[in-house]
């Protein structure tokens, strides 16, 4: 048995062997045709280089000759510098143009002329700029006119063509040698890479005589065992291929006792989904039942409450009759105890009977909210939050002006949400801010977005409503949220029922809301929606059937009647 596997493992290096010492006389090959490429290249890129300098020097020479021209015609003193700074110019490309040809002897002695040349037509140049310094326009007109000057610029511009001809033709041949060391080295990757297939298709002749075919077989039995069908008998032999199909047959006898197992687990999964789905649906039937017995609840106290109303006006019409009846003749003590019932005690009797009602009316209210926010169908789609929140703050301008406030709107963006609820949720937070400013100092308020994680949103976009106003103490922060609780209830009127409705809008979006504050000195309200509507518990559209009334405390009937919707 092992004898059969060394024999393998020399066939197998054998078969690997030939190729790879093919692979590597062939990248060595290809190496140095490679290096040979790109000194090509770079030879080919040296000339072009040259012959873009020459024509620099050129274009800089004629430069300095239209200046001297215009100074000549014109007489304008900028003339003289710009041809000094065209010198400064020439002598740092004639530096650089004698360093990119040092590998050429014949271009350096064209070089030598162009610069004997140049340094001719400078001095010529120099001698005109003298001239007029001290002799003016006339004289140095007249030098001109000698034809010196273009004399000199003829023979400069014959030596540049001379020797950019030469340039062009050192370019012409490495171009041509680039090219052809490009068509060899394609020739070179075609002929090594069939060579490549025919090495390989003669290695794999040798591998598929003895050993591909009862590979195959395993091969197939793989295929078998992932579509789950019987394997056939083993495969003969005594080496490694015999033991990887055992090895094969033990798999597929251990994925069937692990497929039963599977169906078996699957079956109980099964039967736990489908309790936790009964589960589910018991308990969501069970939280709409709560909230349809506070629906219910609220209107059955209603009757009751309208009859004590009703018998309260009737105690107020009584004692009005008594006072009528009182003024008949009696003795002076009578009528005066019966003055004093009738305007101390009943009076006092109707006045608490109404105060009860009118509040417990605003506790069934606010437990209607509270019911109905529960309840409303959404109707999502994404929402530009900044017109939402001046259309709040325009609604609130009387109240915000009785406050002396500033009221700061930044940059908002869009949210995913029923645009109704959104804007009753930040309504309510800056009605708050509003309304729980300190007469102490002048009124801000700021809404805008911050980046800030939220627990059990993902990714979320963090909003936020904050105020310079009396602040929360710590030790009520915890309380902020629940129904009927109320702060500084002095300052504002209202149930304590507002709050409670904005965590309840807001989690029925995917979001959370929590407050940050510091007695004294104002409070920052976070709201945190996702920003990605996949994960939002909202759908997509769904018609809406009712809306929420959110109680917001008010001062300004304009403003209340906005949000009385």
């Amino acid at each position: 048995m092992k004898a059969r596997r060394v024999t393998i493992l020399r066939k197998g290096l054998l078969v690997l062997a030939l190729p790879l010492v093919y692979q590597a006389l062939f990248i060595g090959l290809l190496l140095k045709r490679q290096n040979d490429l790109s000194h090509a290249q770079h030879w080919a890129m040296h000339t072009k280089d040259v012959i873009e300098e020459t024509e620099y020097i050129f274009r800089m020479l004629v430069a300095t000759q239209s200046n001297l021209r215009g100074y000549l015609l014109t007489g304008k003193d900028t003339f003289p510098a710009e041809i000094a700074r065209d010198d400064g110019v020439l002598d740092a490309a004639f530096t650089e143009l004698k360093v990119m040809i040092q590998d050429n002897p014949e271009q350096q002695v064209r070089f030598q002329q162009i610069l004997e040349s140049a340094q001719a037509r400078r001095d010529y140049q120099h001698k005109v700029l003298q001239m007029i310094r001290k002799d003016g326009m006339a004289g140095a007109l007249d030098e001109i006119k000698g034809l010196k000057g273009k004399q000199l610029m003829d023979d400069l511009r014959t030596s540049i063509e001379n020797f950019r001809a030469a340039e062009e033709k050192l370019d012409t041949a490495r171009l041509d040698a680039l090219n052809q060391s490009t068509t060899t080295q394609n020739w070179l990757l075609i002929g090594g890479l069939a060579l490549n297939v025919g090495i390989g298709a003669v290695a794999a002749m040798m591998f598929s005589r003895e050993i591909a075919s009862r590979i195959e077989v395993v091969t197939q039995n793989t295929r078998r065992i992932t579509n789950g069908e019987t394997l056939p008998s083993l495969v003969p032999g005594s080496d490694e291929i015999r033991e990887l199909d055992e090895q094969f047959h033990l798999l597929a006898d251990h994925l069937r006792s692990a497929k039963q197992r599977e169906r078996v687990y699957q079956e109980a999964l099964e039967r736990r989904a489908a309790d936790l789905t009964r589960a589910n649906r018991d308990l969501e039937q069970k939280n709409q039942e709560i909230e349809m017995f506070v629906y219910s609840v609220s209107h059955d106290l209603r009757s009751p409450l309208v009859n004590l109303q009703g018998f309260s006006n009737e105690l107020a019409l009584a004692r009005e009759e008594l006072q009528t009846l009182l003024k008949d003749d009696l003795s002076a003590e009578d009528r005066r105890r019966a003055t004093l019932l009738a305007e101390r005690d009943m009076t006092e009797s109707v006045h608490y009977i109404q105060t009860a009602v009118t509040r417990l009316s605003s506790i069934i209210d606010a437990l209607l909210r509270l019911s109905r926010a529960g309840r409303v169908e959404y109707h999502p789609k994404m929402v530009e939050l900044k017109p939402v929140i001046q259309r709040i703050v325009e609604a609130m301008r009387g109240t915000i002006d009785q406050h002396e406030a500033e009221v700061a709107v930044l940059d908002l963006p869009a949210v995913w949400g029923d645009p109704t609820a959104l804007e009753q949720i930040f309504a309510n937070l800056i009605g708050n801010a509003i309304n729980y400013l300190s007469p102490e100092r002048p009124g801000r308020i700021e809404i805008g977005s911050v980046t800030r994680e939220a627990e059990g949103v993902d990714k979320p976009l963090t909003y936020y409503v904050k105020d310079n106003g009396l602040g929360i103490a710590e030790k009520y922060l915890g309380k902020v949220f629940a129904i009927f609780q109320r702060l500084h209830g002095d300052v504002a009127k209202g149930e304590g029922v507002g709050l409670a409705l904005v965590r309840r809008v807001v989690e029925r979006h995917g979001g959370k809301v929590w407050v940050e504050s510091t007695e004294g000195v104002g409070s920052t309200f976070f709201v945190a929606f996702p920003s990605d509507p996949r994960h939002s518990p909202l759908p997509g559209v769904a018609p809406r059937k009712e809306r929420i009334n959110v109680s917001i405390p008010q001062h300004d009937h304009t403003t209340s009647h906005y949000f009385a919707r």
